[in-house]
C-alpha cells in the first residue's frame, strides 16, 4: 500500500512540476515575443523619417516584419494640424504601443512611438 502511495505522490509530483516549467516557459516565451515586437516596431518607426514617401511605407513595413495592411490607405484625418495620422500596433497587444505616423498623404510629416502604458510627458 505504501509503495502504490509513493508512486502516486512522485507522479503528482512529477505533473505539478511539468505543469510549472509549461507556465514559466510560456510567461517566458510571450515576454520575448513582446520585447522583440517592440524592437521591431521601434526599428520601423525609426526608419520612417520625414519626408519618406507615403509610397514607401509598405516596402518600410515588409523589410521590419509590420503587416503591409496596417500603412496602407490614407489613415485618419486630423482636422487641428491638417495631417493623416496612420496607427501602426505591435501586434503581440493591439494598440498598447504605436509607431503613429503623420503625412499629407504625398510623405511622411513625423514618425514616434506612442506608449500607452506611459504618462503623458
Amino acid at each position: 500500500m505504501r509503495e502504490a502511495l509513493a508512486g502516486a505522490a512522485k507522479g503528482v509530483l512529477k505533473l505539478a512540476l511539468a505543469l510549472i516549467l509549461g507556465l514559466t516557459l510560456l510567461v517566458v516565451s510571450y515576454g520575448s515575443w513582446i520585447w522583440w515586437d517592440t524592437r521591431q516596431l521601434r526599428a520601423f518607426c525609426d526608419a520612417v523619417t520625414p519626408g519618406t514617401s507615403f509610397t514607401q511605407l509598405a516596402s518600410l513595413a515588409a523589410q521590419h516584419g509590420i503587416a503591409a495592411h496596417w500603412v496602407h490607405g490614407p489613415g485618419i484625418y486630423d482636422g487641428q494640424t491638417r495631417d493623416w495620422v496612420l496607427f501602426v500596433p505591435r501586434s503581440s497587444t493591439m494598440g498598447e504601443v504605436v509607431c503613429e505616423i503623420r503625412s499629407d498623404q504625398q510623405q511622411v510629416t513625423s514618425a514616434r512611438m506612442d506608449d500607452a502604458d506611459k504618462p503623458a510627458s
